[in-house]
């Protein structure tokens, strides 16, 4: 049996119109730990405190699309390694 832990923080709690600004996740010791890009889109403060990320950490990152794909890239492999 596979168990996966995983962690995402957001710009919000609307799933709509709020952004995914890190994923992280964890599986027999591996780990996957990523930010993703929002581009110009506000962080709020609250955000901020809560996480300790800013506009800043995000900048470099990638957009929020590819650390979506490499999650479940992440995640599709534990699952094989699990059988």
């Amino acid at each position: 049996m596979t168990v996966i832990f995983y962690d995402f923080e957001t710009t919000g709690l609307n799933w709509f119109y709020d952004q995914i600004i890190e994923i992280g996740a964890e599986n027999n010791g591996n780990k996957f730990e990523e930010l993703c890009n929002i581009g110009d889109t506000m962080l709020p403060y609250i955000v901020t405190k809560i996480t300790g990320l800013t506009v800043h950490d995000l900048k470099n990152a990638e957009p929020e699309a590819k650390v979506l794909r490499d999650f479940c890239q992440f995640v599709r492999k534990a699952g094989e390694n699990g059988k």
